[in-house]
């Protein structure tokens, strides 16, 4: 495997960042496709997605995205990735600076591409409720995959040492917000409900795919809604839509979403 660094195709151990970087303020953008015979699946959206996130940052790479796209062909040929299903990682750090939180005036971006494979089968959904960490709700950064991940590892830890192996977040207000990798959805009467922007939830590709095609309503849930629903479900471009089976060591019938199972690849 070989990534691909502000241009350049660089074995995959070489060193991308340097200890000025501002990643370590966590200072930079990143986001996961699918790819498909060598295209990323909805392309226009992830790179326009990407860019929202880089504005909430503060920061511009409209050039950097030009360039990206131009050079990703090549780049996925060289990993042999022009068939079937793998998957792709941007990452974008403001690049270095001098010490201190000021952000430079001119930042050298660092911009990096990897790919990696997807398996053909997942293991099945067990979700519990993280209680060692909260959901800033109130910060923009809870939209947006940013190098800020350090809750979701936090809850992903502890989903681990429960048994489990995904993590639903609650804000500080108490709603369920997210899990740590992707959207909730669940099913109440019929309809199908997500938790807000406004509470914590990320704007992903899928989600956004779910409510336009699917017509699913943002809604604050609590714990009960979702431990009460017909049908749990979490959602991420990887993965498209699957049902939880277990919820807090309790296993879930799941009524079926009416969501098509290859929504999230076209």
């Amino acid at each position: 495997m070989s990534v691909w660094h502000n241009g350049e195709i660089k074995p995959d151990e070489a060193p991308l960042f340097t200890i000025a970087d501002r990643a370590r303020f966590g200072d930079g953008i990143f986001d996961t496709m699918l790819l498909i015979d060598g295209r990323p699946a909805h392309e226009d959206r992830h790179f326009a997605k990407l860019e929202r996130s880089a504005a909430i940052m503060g920061f511009e790479i409209q050039n950097e995205i030009e360039t990206l796209r131009k050079h990703l062909p090549a780049f996925i040929r060289e990993n042999g990735r022009e068939k079937g299903h793998a998957g792709l990682n941007v990452i974008i750090s403001r690049g270095s600076a001098p010490h201190g939180l000021a952000i430079p005036e001119n930042p050298a971006l660092q911009v990096a591409l990897r790919v990696f494979p997807v398996p053909e089968s997942f293991p099945p959904v067990e979700v519990v409720f993280a209680r060692t960490v909260r959901r800033n709700e109130g910060s923009p950064l809870s939209q947006i995959k940013n190098f800020n991940y350090g809750d979701n590892i936090m809850a992903a830890q502890e989903a681990r040492q429960k048994g489990a192996n995904e993590a639903l977040m609650l804000n500080n207000a108490g709603h369920v917000a997210t899990a740590t990798i992707a959207t909730l959805l669940i099913q109440q009467a019929g309809k199908l409900y997500t938790p807000p922007l406004s509470d914590g939830a990320q704007g992903g590709v899928t989600r956004g795919l779910l409510i336009e095609r699917y017509g699913v309503i943002e809604k604050s849930l609590t714990e009960q809604d979702v431990t009460n629903a017909n049908g749990v479900y979490l959602s991420n471009s990887i993965r498209g839509l699957v049902p939880v089976v277990k919820l807090e060591g309790q296993s879930r019938v799941n009524i079926d979403s009416g969501v098509d199972g290859d929504y999230y690849l076209f």
